[in-house]
């Protein structure tokens, strides 16, 4: 599991998405922020770990049917070192939770079980945001195609993206897919968090009705006009 964003782990956000993209993502932890919650050595985090993966190997479970997901990983310390650590989902941190016995580990046991039901739900909102956004993005294609006239297909769909993605995040696409590491068959809008993406779709739906009467430049413009005025943007 590749976790995007390093500062998210050295700021020891309990749990995490896997990856920007909606479309591979998993909710996990990391020892590191195990460690820093129960406030453990690293070290002995870690030990732990790797006992119970022994164990696991041990036990016969077929490792395509293993629910237990201890994957080795590093991290960058203070001394900008490459240190081992591990990703963790959630059945592997219950696992590895349920022996520490101190009496305040249980109160942080519940704000773990809690952290990850709450990413859960955050990922099942990204994933609805995604497909309304879809559905809006086909029928600002079709719009594209056909109101934007003398200019190929593929230069006109990139303009008025690059527009409306400057005016929203301040970036062209090609400066935002290397901000998140997007992967070149990968669509953009699989990076964005639920908020962005239902910022997009307002925009397209927009843009989308206004291209039929209006050049690019001035479709988009009105359309984020249009959002602010009614608050849906604040800049």
């Amino acid at each position: 599991m590749k976790i995007n964003t390093k500062r998210k782990i050295l700021s020891n956000e309990l749990v995490l998405f896997s990856t920007n993209n909606i479309n591979t993502t998993g909710i996990v932890t990391t020892s590191l922020n195990i460690a820093n919650t129960f406030n453990k050595y690293h070290d002995e985090v870690i030990r732990d770990i790797e006992h119970i993966n022994k164990e696991i190997l041990n036990s016969g479970i077929v490792p395509s049917l293993n629910p237990f997901i201890f994957e080795a990983s590093e991290y960058k310390n203070e001394d900008r070192t490459r240190d081992k650590m591990y990703v963790l989902n959630f059945n592997a941190t219950h696992l590895l939770m349920g022996g520490y016995k101190r009496p305040r580990d249980f109160r942080l046991k519940m704000l773990y079980v809690v952290r990850f039901n709450a990413m859960i739900k955050a990922l099942f909102d990204i994933k609805q945001a995604r497909i309304s956004s879809k559905q809006i993005r086909g029928t600002l294609i079709d719009s594209i195609r056909y109101s934007v006239p003398n200019m190929p297909y593929k230069n006109k769909y990139s303009y008025i993206y690059d527009m409306i993605y400057a005016n929203i995040f301040g970036s062209t696409a090609k400066v935002l897919r290397m901000l998140f590491d997007c992967k070149t068959n990968d669509l953009l809008r699989d990076y964005l968090d639920n908020r962005n993406l239902k910022l997009l779709y307002k925009v397209e739906k927009h843009v989308a009705v206004l291209l039929e009467y209006n050049e690019p430049k001035m479709a988009v413009s009105l359309a984020i006009d249009n959002l602010v005025r009614l608050k849906h943007i604040v800049q």
